[in-house]
């Protein structure tokens, strides 16, 4: 059997962003395809807390960086991979910039010896640039395009992203690439709903609470619904879970800001929720792939109102949710207008099927399925099964 090493510029905190999410269901599901499991990452500042894989109660081996520099942590994970990897080993590398860096070195020292696979968890460019400012972008581009170019095989976290780099930069090379959208743990979100009982709606926002991230469209797609339909505002109440700069913005009286919310929260709070918004524009959208808390979402049944972008369009239709066109704030005011009125005289069929399928959509992004497509994706075969 092979080795499988990971390399990921983390410090693998529990309640982390999208990559610690995916790493807390990928570990235990790829974990008896290898021989052993090798992690090179950050480490963590906080030693009190354990990190993702001390809760997994897993036999990985972990090779942690002390200092937070990337250019420290490629050194030393470079110079720990040297003593560990042999042929016919897997080095999956999650992101496309820092850790994407080492496949040119793996390519020049173990040639096809060592599996090169680099996991696309967002539009690395664009999203440096957004941080960094514009300038950074031509340096940045070059540098992934040869990154990905070196590497035998780049997996994308979704059809966006894939759609993205195939026309960005798979073009002259011979490296595979396929999408594996991210997975969801749908026993964990499920939950029972009573949608004949609803006279309140209940909307939810988690997430960075950033413009970036659809937190100021949201803010004025509810000041616009209160403006337009002042008679309906106390029937529609939003909450807003998540750190960021907008939370130092007044608030319409219908919104309530309840700060950060954890891992471990999440499940509860989507279940007393009946809509989750999801308002990104197409421009801002840098993080790419198939949101876990899209998926999270729909896992619970909540009616999920999107913004008609790639990053929501690739799941959401009229069938399990609703996407909207944000250059119109109406769309979203007639969208919560027309389901207040509906619930509040009984009319609640419709957003029972949109929950139902929503759940069924959720279903075909399990943890299994993901692990099975990957295990397909590198051609092992595990001889233990």
């Amino acid at each position: 059997m092979s080795n499988l090493h990971i390399v990921i510029y983390s410090e693998l905190k529990q309640y982390g962003g999208g990559r610690e999410t995916w790493l807390s269901y990928f570990l235990p599901g790829v974990f008896n395809h290898f021989e052993s499991l090798n992690i090179y990452a950050l480490k963590k500042k906080e030693n009190n807390e354990k990190n993702l894989v001390e809760l997994s109660g897993l036999n990985i081996n972990c090779f942690f960086t002390e200092e937070i520099s990337f250019i420290k942590f490629i050194k030393s994970t470079k110079n720990e991979l040297k003593n560990n990897i042999k042929s016919g080993d897997i080095c999956l590398m999650i992101g496309s910039i820092v850790e994407g860096s080492i496949s040119p070195w793996l390519k020049r020292n173990f040639s096809d010896e060592v599996k090169r696979v680099i996991w696309v968890r967002s539009i690395a460019a664009h999203e440096v640039a957004n941080r960094h400012g514009r300038i950074t972008y031509p340096i940045i581009a070059f540098l992934e395009k040869r990154f990905l170019s070196s590497s035998n095989v780049v997996i994308t976290n979704g059809d966006d992203t894939y759609n993205y780099y195939l026309n960005y930069w798979k073009k002259n090379t011979n490296t595979s690439m396929i999408a594996i959208p991210n997975a969801v743990d749908c026993e964990k979100y499920k939950c029972l709903r009573h949608w004949d009982e609803v006279r309140v709606v209940k909307g939810v926002f988690i997430g960075r609470f950033e413009p970036e991230k659809g937190g100021k469209n949201l803010l004025e797609c509810i000041s616009f619904f209160n403006d337009t339909y002042p008679e309906l505002s106390d029937s529609f109440k939003v909450e807003i879970w998540g750190k960021g700069s907008l939370s130092q913005e007044k608030m319409p009286p219908n919104v309530r800001y309840c700060g950060k919310a954890e891992r471990n929260e999440i499940a509860s709070i989507l279940s007393d929720s009946h809509i989750e918004f999801f308002l990104v524009n197409q421009n801002d959208n840098a993080s790419g792939g198939l949101s876990h808390s899209l998926l999270e979402g729909l896992s619970s049944g909540c009616i999920c109102v999107c913004s008609d972008i790639s990053a929501y369009n690739q799941v959401i239709s009229d069938k399990n949710g609703f996407l909207i066109n944000l250059t119109d704030t109406r769309e979203f005011a007639c969208v919560i207008s027309k389901m207040i009125l509906d619930l509040q005289n009984h009319n609640y069929n419709r957003y029972l099927e949109i929950s139902q399928s929503a759940v069924t959509t959720a279903q075909q992004y399990s943890v299994e399925r993901h692990i099975e497509k990957f295990i397909n994706v590198i051609g092992i075969k595990n001889e233990n099964l």
